[in-house]
């Protein structure tokens, strides 16, 4: 089998995204607001055209999920925006994990990397995964 490599370019964004923020290519978010994750959303659908996917990782204590839409699905678009994009204050005040358990963010870093190969690679990959680290459950 020969290896195959895709290019690719990592452009990290420190600063607040709006709805106006440019944004291109595969799109990773790792947030802790619910008003991060909706800027985020806004910017990815006013470039949608430029936008292919976007992976949403959240974690909250040893609970992960990660939400993986592409934009031009129009149906999974808006079950992601009607199910998971909430205000702040109706979020779950899960705290993120400790800052010294490395296993939460390891397991969605993962998750991350295998979404996108099969995305890449033209493969039917899951909408929504969630787990949970302390009882080793993976709901997809």
């Amino acid at each position: 089998m020969q290896r195959q490599e895709a290019p690719c370019q990592v452009v990290p964004h420190e600063e607040f995204v709006t709805a106006d923020t440019p944004l291109e290519g595969i799109i990773i978010s790792g947030v802790d607001s619910m008003r991060s994750r909706q800027a985020i959303w806004d910017a990815v659908q006013n470039h949608a055209h430029e936008v292919p996917l976007l992976l949403d990782g959240r974690i909250g204590g040893e609970n992960l999920q990660l939400l993986s839409v592409q934009p031009s699905d129009l149906d999974v678009a808006d079950e992601y925006e009607a199910g998971w994009l909430f205000s702040d204050d109706v979020a779950a005040p899960l705290p993120c994990a400790a800052r010294t358990v490395i296993h939460p963010p390891t397991v969605l870093a993962g998750l991350i990397i295998a979404q996108l190969t099969l995305f890449l690679r033209e493969e039917p990959f899951k909408f929504n995964i969630m787990s949970n680290l302390k009882s080793m459950q993976f709901a997809v």
